[in-house]
């Protein structure tokens, strides 16, 4: 999936045969014991969420119906980008604080962050900017550029 900086997006995630569950876990794959959301007796817990993803992330169907788990992630940022896994646990939460699901994800969701379609990308090379836009100039041929434009020899500085 690709979302741009302060779009809204949601993260699939379906539970097999439609099941019922009682705790979700959403986190990412690079830390997988911090929760991005977890959704317990049917309730958000947010004493073990992430602080960047808090007020920002909530389940598309509340409380979960139909086996709908999928995240949905307000707001998003450039931190936000990379892999997130989607767990489910079908019992009632044990009575411990915390529950920590020791399942496999059911669900794995690339994030990219992508910049604003036709947002300009400038580059600061000795005493010039050149912007470029997504379908002009590649980078590696932005020095050059920038150097025919001053009339700068190649190797010197």
């Amino acid at each position: 999936l690709k979302a741009e900086p302060g779009q809204s997006i949601t993260l699939p995630c379906q539970v097999p045969d439609n099941s019922a569950v009682n705790v979700v876990e959403w986190s990412r794959a690079s830390s997988p014991s911090e929760y991005v959301l977890l959704y317990r007796d049917e309730q958000l817990d947010p004493d073990y969420q992430l602080k960047s993803f808090r007020n920002r992330v909530d389940l598309a169907v509340r409380p979960v119906k139909d086996g709908n788990v999928s995240l949905v992630l307000q707001n998003v940022t450039n931190d936000d980008g990379g892999t997130y896994e989607c767990r489910v646990f079908p019992e009632k939460a044990n009575k411990r604080k915390r529950a920590v699901l020791r399942t496999k994800p059911i669900s794995v969701v690339k994030l990219e962050i992508v910049p604003p379609e036709g947002q300009m990308k400038c580059l600061l090379n000795k005493l010039a900017f050149l912007c470029l836009s997504e379908h002009s100039l590649q980078p590696e041929y932005a020095s050059t550029r920038i150097q025919h434009i001053l009339g700068i020899q190649s190797g010197e500085d």
